[in-house]
């Protein structure tokens, strides 16, 4: 059969009706492998004991200390009533930044007493939350005590 010239642009168009020239393709489904291993099975319970290190800082230095235990998932109970006024604010600061960083929490106990916790640990009962200035004007208060 002759093919015209404009049944040659059709057919290089794939426009034509000529089924002869067509090829047949065999369609092939494929079927997700199997995977013949169990998956990894991981226990979520934390099995390892709460380490709570107790501190009493002298000076803003000691933050590093207490920044290793808490990447390490230990709690942290915190006295900075031997510390600097400026150095205890400045501390508490830092720590709230790395607690909020590692999702942990920091919460005050009583006056000069901080309980700083990693992810994973939760602190319940009747310790709230609290402000810088709940924070300064307390150290401030034992500041002076102890001077006179």
């Amino acid at each position: 059969m002759k093919e015209n010239f404009f049944d040659k642009i059709f057919n290089f168009m794939g426009l034509s009706d000529n089924i002869e020239n067509e090829e047949e393709y065999e369609v092939y489904s494929k079927e997700p492998e199997k995977h013949h291993k169990p998956g990894k099975i991981i226990n979520i319970h934390n099995k390892r004991g709460v380490k709570i290190n107790v501190i009493e800082p002298n000076d803003y230095e000691d933050v590093l200390e207490i920044s290793e235990y808490l990447k390490k998932a230990y709690a942290v109970i915190i006295n900075v009533k031997n510390m600097d006024l400026n150095d205890a604010i400045r501390m508490i600061d830092f720590l709230s930044g790395m607690v909020y960083a590692i999702n942990g929490s920091i919460k005050k106990i009583e006056g000069s007493i901080f309980l700083v916790v990693p992810a994973g640990i939760d602190i319940s009962g009747g310790i709230e939350d609290f402000r810088i200035e709940d924070i300064i004007f307390p150290l401030k208060e034992n500041k002076l005590m102890s001077e006179e």
